[in-house]
Order: C-alpha cells, then sequence, then structure tokens
C-alpha cells in the first residue's frame, strides 16, 4: 500500500513494510519500503539518506544523517521497488520515554520525502514501557546472592568497643577500630568575635553579635534604601535617591569604570592627554591670589626637566611651549633662577637649525613702544640683553647681537642717565669689532641720533660718539664709498674736538689726507680760537699738505 506520495519533479511514492530483529538485540533496526514513479516501480540502485527527528517538521536532529549514495560506495538497490535499508542511530536515539516521538525524514535522488514518517511501537517493544511504571519488587527478592559487593556497599553491621573507632569501613559491611585520640584539650575559650565556651561538658561557642554582623534578615519598601544596618540584623531605611547613573565611563586621561557593584576610576599613569581641538591639557587657577599657579612642575634630579614641551610636528609654525597673560603688566613666559653664583640661566633657548632662532621675540602691536624682546639688569655690571658667539674651528662670522628690521631701526640703544650708554660695544680678542654697522644697499651701517644735550659741556647733541684711550675713537673703511659721512642740515655734518692734538688728521698714501669740495661754500674750512699756537687748517703732505678745489668760492679758507 502506498502511504505517501509527492509531487516534484520526479514523483515518488514509500511504504513502511515491517521492522524485525533476530538473534541478539543491538541499536540497529531494519527499514523496508516501496519506490514507485508516477506508479511504475523504481528498479536498480538509487541514492538514499536517512535522518532521524523528534518532531514531524523542524525540531532537532537525533544522531547522524546515515548515507547509501552511489558515491560512497554503498546505493540502496530495489527490486520492483522493494527495498530493505539498516539503520542504526546510536545507542541514544531511542533510549528515552515513549512519548519521546520520532520522525524519520528519507532523501531519495537528492528530493527531500514530505511528509516525514513517525516511528511506530513493535507490539512486543510495548513491553518496554513498562520499566517507566518500575515493577514492585517484593521485601527480600534482592538479597547477598543479587548484590554485588564490588560495586555496592552492604549494610554497615560492625562496632568498634567503647574509647575507639571506625577508622575504616569494608565492601561486606565490617568495619576497621582504632584506639581513641590523645588529645590534652582541657577547655574552650571563646576568642575574638565568639562567645560561650567552658571546661567540661558540652561546649558551645555562639559568634558575639558586638563584633560580628549577624545575618542581615531587615528589608526596605520599593524607592527606599537602606540607611543603616544593625548588629541583630535589622536595617533603617531612607527615601531612595532620584539620580539615573546607570554606568560610568572613563574620560581621557582615566582608566576603569564600570555598570554595576562598585566602580573605580583611576588617572593613567604616565598622563597623556590629546585632543583634536588642539588643546591636550588645561589646568586653571581660578582664585584671586597674586601668586596663582596654572601649572607647576618640579623635578629633583640634576639633569632632568620640570616642565617640557614637544612640538612634533615637521612644518608649519608650531610651538613647543607659549605663554600668554591678558594683563597689561603680565608676563607671557617668566623664567627665574635663584642660584648666586655660577652661569645660572633663567630662561634658555637652543636651535640646531642652520637659520634657527635660539629665542625670537615678536612684537605685534603697531604703536606704541613695545618691544619684541625686552631685557633688564639691576646689577651695575650686568647686562640688560646680552649676546654671545663661540668661535668654533675657523668660523669667525658669528654674531653675538643681531638686529634686522625691514624698514625700521634693526637695533636701537637708549639710555636715560649720564655717562651711561644707549649701545655699548667693546671688543677683547684680537683686531675685533665692538660695534660694526653694515649696510648692503643705499642704507647706513650705523646711525647715531641724540635728541637731547649731551651733558658734555659743549650745549651739542652727539649723534655717534667715538672714544679711544690710545687707539681710534671712530674708524671709517669703505671700499670705494665713504669711510666717514657726516650730514648737518644746519650745523657740522663732522664734527671734531681735540685738546692737545689735530681734531681732524687726515692721512693718505696716493690722494687727498682730508678733502673738502662746496658748490656754495666752503671747500675746507679751518677756524682756529685760541690764545696758543695753533692751526685753523693744517696739513702735511709729500705733495700736497692742503688742497682745496671750490668752483665758485673758497678752495681752501683757513682763519685764525
Amino acid at each position: 500500500m502506498k502511504i505517501r506520495q509527492l509531487l516534484f519533479s520526479v514523483l515518488f511514492g514509500l511504504i513502511a513494510l515491517s521492522a524485525y530483529s533476530q538473534g541478539l538485540q543491538g541499536t540497529a533496526f531494519t527499514y523496508q519500503g516501496l519506490l514507485s514513479q508516477n506508479g511504475t516501480p523504481i528498479q536498480g540502485n538509487v541514492d538514499m539518506l536517512f535522518a532521524l527527528f523528534d518532531a514531524p517538521s523542524g525540531g532537532a536532529q537525533i544522531g547522524p544523517t546515515l548515507t547509501f549514495t552511489g558515491a560512497d560506495g554503498n546505493p540502496i538497490g530495489t527490486a520492483n521497488g522493494v527495498f530493505d535499508a539498516t539503520l542504526d542511530f546510536s545507542a541514544l536515539a531511542f533510549n528515552s520515554a515513549t512519548t519521546d516521538q520520532r520522525f524519520l525524514q528519507v532523501t531519495v535522488n537528492g528530493t527531500v520525502l514530505t511528509p516525514r514518517t513517525p516511528i511506530q511501537n513493535a507490539p512486543y517493544a510495548l513491553q518496554s514501557r513498562t520499566s517507566e511504571l518500575a515493577y514492585t519488587v517484593s521485601n527480600g527478592a534482592i538479597g547477598t546472592s543479587q548484590i554485588n559487593a564490588a560495586q555496592v556497599q552492604r549494610r554497615i553491621g560492625g562496632t568498634c568497643a567503647s574509647g575507639s573507632s571506625i577508622s575504616g569501613v569494608n565492601a561486606d559491611g565490617t568495619v576497621a577500630c582504632q584506639s581513641a585520640g590523645s588529645g590534652t584539650i582541657s577547655g574552650v575559650t571563646a576568642g575574638s568575635g565568639l562567645s560561650g565556651g567552658g571546661t567540661s561538658g558540652n561546649v558551645t561557642l555562639s559568634a558575639d553579635t558586638n563584633f560580628v554582623q549577624k545575618r542581615v534578615s531587615g528589608t526596605c519598601a520599593s524607592g527606599s534604601a537602606v540607611q543603616t544596618i544593625a548588629a541583630d540584623g535589622t536595617v533603617t531605611c531612607q527615601s531612595g535617591g532620584s539620580g539615573t547613573i546607570t554606568g560610568v565611563t572613563p574620560g581621557r586621561g582615566l582608566f576603569g569604570g564600570g555598570s554595576g557593584g562598585n566602580v573605580t576610576l583611576s588617572i593613567v599613569d604616565p598622563l597623556q592627554l590629546s585632543s583634536a581641538d588642539g588643546n591636550g591639557v588645561i589646568l586653571a587657577q581660578s582664585t584671586s591670589a597674586n601668586d596663582g599657579i596654572g601649572i607647576h612642575g618640579v623635578i629633583s634630579s640634576n639633569g632632568g626637566v620640570a616642565l617640557y614641551g614637544d612640538s612634533t610636528a615637521t612644518s608649519g609654525a608650531a610651538i613647543g611651549v607659549e605663554g600668554n597673560n591678558a594683563s597689561p603688566d603680565g608676563t607671557g613666559v617668566f623664567g627665574y633662577n635663584a642660584a648666586l653664583s655660577g652661569n645660572a640661566t633663567a630662561v634658555s633657548g637652543q636651535t640646531s637649525s642652520p637659520s634657527g632662532r635660539a629665542v625670537a621675540g615678536y612684537e605685534n602691536a603697531t604703536s606704541g613702544t613695545n618691544a619684541g624682546v625686552y631685557g633688564v639688569t639691576a646689577s651695575q655690571s650686568g647686562y640688560g640683553v646680552w649676546g654671545h658667539t663661540v668661535t668654533i674651528g675657523n668660523n669667525y662670522d658669528g654674531i653675538g647681537v643681531f638686529g634686522d628690521s625691514s624698514y625700521n631701526y634693526g637695533v636701537v640703544g637708549k639710555t636715560g642717565g649720564s655717562f651711561a650708554a644707549g649701545v655699548f660695544g667693546q671688543d677683547t680678542g684680537y683686531a675685533g669689532v665692538g660695534v660694526i654697522g653694515s649696510s648692503t644697499s643705499s642704507g647706513i651701517g650705523v646711525w647715531g641720533r641724540s635728541d637731547t644735550p649731551s651733558g658734555m659741556g659743549d650745549g651739542n647733541d652727539i649723534g655717534v660718539l667715538g672714544e679711544a684711550g690710545s687707539g681710534i675713537g671712530v674708524l671709517g673703511r669703505a671700499a670705494t664709498g665713504d669711510g666717514v659721512q657726516g650730514f648737518s642740515s644746519s650745523g657740522f655734518g663732522v664734527y671734531a674736538q681735540s685738546s692737545t692734538n689735530s681734531a681732524v688728521y687726515g692721512q693718505s698714501t696716493s690722494g687727498s689726507g682730508i678733502r673738502g669740495i662746496s658748490d656754495a661754500g666752503n671747500g675746507v674750512e679751518g677756524f682756529f680760537n685760541g690764545g696758543g699756537a695753533g692751526s685753523g687748517v693744517y696739513g702735511t703732505s709729500n705733495y700736497y699738505g692742503v688742497q682745496g678745489f671750490s668752483s665758485a668760492s673758497i678752495g681752501i679758507y683757513g682763519k685764525t
């Protein structure tokens, strides 16, 4: 009888005949059926797969999938559509209550036949259901002959004499005895956290609730929380908080956190903070105290750095350390060295770039008398700004202090006291120059300007004063131009004064020692006003002592 028929690309039919067993029972069983296509029985070999499930559809598969295919060398042969197969889904496939139904899924030549076939009970197999009901065993039915002493402990019937104790139990229920212990305890004293004890009879120890917390039995109503817990386990309640925090997440510079229990946050060590907005760390001192500090770095190492700024950018106007102050009398960056001896430095700058600047000052104000770099000293022999260059090898081109200006003054020296110097140049080496001025265009290498009386008693201002104890007060040298040039709109272009020697001395090996040219006045004019022997104009030369030339006036004019 055909029990199911399914139409796919090929129409198959499956009929279950019977299951039988012979000899010693195992876990395998024989499954038979009839295959037909469009009512015609199948003849020859077919590929079949068998799978066991715990539900008619879906569900869980029980055991492995059994494969009978030509590729594996074990296809199932049919004769007039009839086939049989030996199936074994393991010992656990049917090792459960009989109420746990099993369903067989059959696949023929790649087509899954539906519905699945339920596995039915064989008549004598129904007897196995009595194992679930556990037949009643009559009293005395199980005796010594039915007990395996190697697996089941017999009733213990052995005893030990007074003063001894059991040391072992044998399989047959007998016991091994041992002598009583030799302990010398004569009393039990309650220690810390306990109460009770004694020296005879049954001794009892109890927990001291003044030291040990008794089991907490009190509870609080919904919406309230425990405030205190008493020694006896009762609790005092309080209204619950209104907070809604459900977790703590660590932010920048922190680690830890959590969403339950005790939550701990710790600072990352070493602390490294970075931010996409350009501000790694901002520490603010918000009090109004005059000596507040935003960031204070302290280090005791001889070669350590208390505060270090590092910019790793390889281009752009990156800054290692920047100080900014909005107070009119404040300081952006302040360096202080409290040492009373040695070459102590308050602020030090160093650069390895051939065109770099160890310390650079920029003044962005468009008006006023602000300074890009400002140096002050309170010592009579100190320097407000000191520039020093070290000669390395044959490099003699170093500059102690260099002033550069695209339009105004590169270096300006100003003094407000008598006998003080706005700019002081000193040379202590060989053939050196205290102050050197250089101009690469039509500018002026050194320009001296005086807007107030010199204070020397002559009533005249002095732009540039050259003074030498034995050398040259002012030396002018030019390869093609003028070594020294003086210009005045109303006074003297060059004014010289001497108390014992020549005020102006000119010497030339081929040209004129002193030469004066005038388009309207006197080319060279000498004036002597004194009672001694002096010359208004004095010249000595192997050719011409004094030479004067004028196109309209006097070439040489002397008055004494």
